[in-house]
């Protein structure tokens, strides 16, 4: 056995050094110990390795899902589903409205109309390779298979749609269609608005949820009747999509009088 004290080679099973005299034993021992140490310690890293990759994984499943998002019936929103239709695959089934958009509604005892937008503006526009038109003006052009969507990285938390009236109005309800509805592969692909922040001129604002698998006019009544000459529509939350992360709403209509 060689000493690791001199380097002197000794006979197998010699307890001491016959150089230096250093114990051979304990050596012996030290080396052993030295041994189960780095076992125990590898045991170790890869337990912790291990746990990483599993709550990495853990992670990427959540954020692959969906937001669910219940309605709560105490908010001050109270959200009307006026059609659930599910869209067809591979082709959209234009829904087929009783009532026009213009069309007076009676809320206790006093109509509404739909109110006059005169412009439009919003925080940011999508820009793709098919070049399309994604500007904020696409949410009030009567056309339910054009979009407004925001164009910044992520889901677009914090864009908003700001469209303004013609005076002060005193608003009521709003209509929103929700996603990118002129196909089946378009809705589920792109992100929906789950939740929306709705703020006023007189600086009061509220947050309204949306449904999801839901393609047509969702009423959002408000709380209160809010005098303002513009309403501005933010994104708080969303339905996520599985393939692109790019935020849409098709169109908002403006009620109140």
């Amino acid at each position: 056995m060689k000493c690791k004290n001199c380097g002197n080679e000794n006979n197998e099973g010699a307890k001491y050094c016959s150089k230096c005299g250093e114990n051979l034993e304990f050596q012996k021992d030290k080396k052993s110990s030295d041994k189960k140490l780095m076992i125990i310690l590898s045991v170790i890293i890869a337990i912790i390795i291990i746990l990483i990759l599993v709550i990495a994984l853990i992670f990427k499943n959540l954020k692959n899902q969906s937001l669910n998002v219940t309605i709560n019936n105490n908010d001050l929103n109270k959200i009307t589903q006026e059609s659930k239709n599910k869209v067809e695959s591979n082709e959209y089934k234009e829904e087929q409205n009783n009532e026009s958009n213009n069309d007076d509604v009676t809320t206790n005892n006093i109509k509404m109309r739909e109110l006059n937008i005169v412009d439009e503006d919003s925080t940011s526009i999508l820009t793709d390779s098919f070049k399309k038109d994604y500007g904020p003006y696409k949410v009030i052009d009567g056309d339910k298979t054009t979009v407004w969507a925001e164009g910044v990285d992520g889901p677009g938390y914090g864009e908003s749609i700001t469209l303004y009236f013609d005076s002060v109005h005193t608003v009521k309800q709003l209509k929103i269609v929700n996603g990118l509805i002129n196909s089946y592969d378009g809705y589920y692909k792109n992100n929906r608005v789950a939740s929306i922040k709705i703020s006023f001129s007189d600086g009061s604002s509220q947050i309204a949820h949306l449904s999801d698998d839901n393609t047509g006019y969702q009423t959002i009544d408000l709380g209160r009747s809010v005098d303002t000459d513009y309403i501005t529509l933010t994104i708080d939350s969303v339905y996520s999509g599985y393939k692109y992360d790019d935020t849409c709403i098709a169109e908002v209509v403006v009620l109140g009088y």
